[in-house]
């Protein structure tokens, strides 16, 4: 099964929509992109729904990009 990528307002959207979506819609293996603004309201979001995850932070020309896969 291939894994899918998501935004963080994808995320954000499902999140305010109805919670538990946000663990039905992600699978193994999908990831999501984000910098330093956004990280924190995404592994909140994460935490809340129970959803294990493994981080992976880059510095790409001074900016922090994380990148988010569910395990």
């Amino acid at each position: 099964m291939a894994s899918t990528t998501y935004s963080v307002d994808q995320i954000r959207q499902i999140y305010s929509v109805l919670p538990s979506h946000v663990n039905e819609r992600l699978k193994k293996g999908d990831k999501v992109y984000t910098d330093d603004k956004s990280i924190d309201q995404l592994k909140n979001i994460f935490v809340a729904c129970g959803i294990v995850y493994d981080q992976k932070t880059t510095d790409v020309a001074g900016l922090n990009v994380h990148e988010i896969t569910i395990s």
